[in-house]
């Protein structure tokens, strides 16, 4: 999972202003998969504005009148914003999955991906599904590649940024490596673990280092 971008600030900056700051890197062909979280008229139509297409859960809070019903049992709707103007066609999918216990919650995605024949529902359900692999990332930037003791180095708001820039760079450089290296094998990608790499990389520089 290579690294499209990245904002992060203080506690006290909110994630929907971050996301704010990202949008500039979204272009068209994109997938852009987003938690309950974010959804809003204002981030869901500046996002779409992009020309990435959208696909975000939503809580149960949030009123999706059923506009039309489509032939694979999603159905068209409305976001609103507050303007009775400010008002945009989603595409509602609802699903659930079960688990060893029975039947999980109920998932409701919006989408800008109208056409149930060119986006069917169970193919964007799993594809919602892939968002988690996102922990993935942040495990590997908390876990695996920071120093021993758990925490940054620097005391300092700038000297923090710059850290977690490098640890980012450092992981971007290793997807980057594992890309090339599944090319060559023939294999996919995800076939090949991050830790290992991580570890034959540190060996080679200490090598490469060493007197």
């Amino acid at each position: 999972m290579a690294l499209a971008g990245a904002a992060f600030d203080s506690i006290a900056v909110g994630e929907r202003t971050l996301f704010e700051r990202l949008l500039d890197r979204l272009r068209p062909g994109m997938l852009l998969l987003a938690d309950r979280g974010f959804p809003s008229y204002d981030l869901y139509t500046a996002a779409a504005r992009t020309g990435a297409e959208l696909l975000w859960r939503v809580s149960a809070s949030f009123a999706l009148p059923v506009r039309k019903r489509l032939s694979d049992g999603t159905y068209l709707s409305e976001l609103r914003g507050d303007k009775r103007a400010e008002r945009v066609t989603v595409r509602v999918i609802e699903y659930s999955v079960a688990d060893d216990d029975g039947i999980s919650e109920v998932f409701c995605l919006i989408t800008t991906l109208l056409d149930p024949d060119a986006a069917p529902a169970l193919e964007l359900a799993r594809n919602y599904a892939e968002r988690w692999s996102v922990e993935v990332l942040f495990k590997l930037v908390k876990v695996d590649l920071r120093t021993s003791g758990g925490v940054l180095r620097s005391g300092k708001p700038e000297g923090v940024r710059q850290e977690l820039w490098a640890l980012l760079c450092v992981y971007q450089a290793l997807r980057t490596l594992i890309a090339k290296t599944a090319v060559i094998a023939g294999i996919d990608p995800a076939r090949i673990s991050f830790p290992p790499v991580l570890d034959a990389v540190k060996s080679s520089v200490r090598t490469a280092f060493s007197p």
